[in-house]
């Protein structure tokens, strides 16, 4: 008796679990990252990664900068993602080179970008990078990523391989 009950408890409990509603898996979100170049007299030159947007002075102090406001530029300036940052007598701030950009995972500039820095993008090729760029010289830019549907060789397999690697942003 005592067994019979002891397996009915048993039965009852995988039943409901199988019966009771399950909430929905929720896929992690990805996390964002914010990186920036960081090149000339530091102490540490390279490529640093952050969860978060830094301001100048935070990343000259990482690179191991001798002097976090060289020429009184101003530390707390917020940084783009994907600036790149050079020491010398001055600091300037610039955008990292399209092949910088990608090896990073970060967009190219559609209507910045020289044919060939659009021909590094996988699955671009140069001759398509061209007629990109003959397109946006044309027309004045590109205001919209799906006015690439119209640049010829350009199809929606294409146009998904690559969409990812560009941006209308600067």
């Amino acid at each position: 008796m005592v067994l019979c009950a002891l397996l009915a408890l048993m039965l009852g409990r995988v039943g409901w679990q199988l019966l009771a509603p399950q909430a929905p898996e929720v896929p992690p979100s990805p996390r964002k990252q914010y990186v920036y170049e960081v090149a000339g007299t530091v102490g540490s030159p390279g490529i640093y990664s952050f969860d978060r947007p830094q301001q100048l002075g935070q990343l000259l102090g990482a690179a191991g900068a001798q002097e976090p406001r060289p020429d009184g530029e101003d530390p707390g300036r917020a940084l783009a993602n994907g600036s790149r940052i050079v020491v010398g007598t001055r600091v300037s701030v610039e955008s990292m080179s399209a092949q910088a950009r990608i090896n990073c995972f970060l967009p190219v500039f559609l209507n910045a970008a020289t044919a060939e820095e659009l021909a590094l993008i996988p699955g671009m090729g140069a001759k398509t990078a061209q007629a990109i760029v003959e397109y946006r010289d044309r027309n004045g830019g590109i205001r919209d990523m799906a006015e690439l549907r119209g640049v010829g060789g350009i199809g929606a397999k294409k146009f998904e391989l690559f969409a990812m690697y560009l941006t209308l942003e600067n």
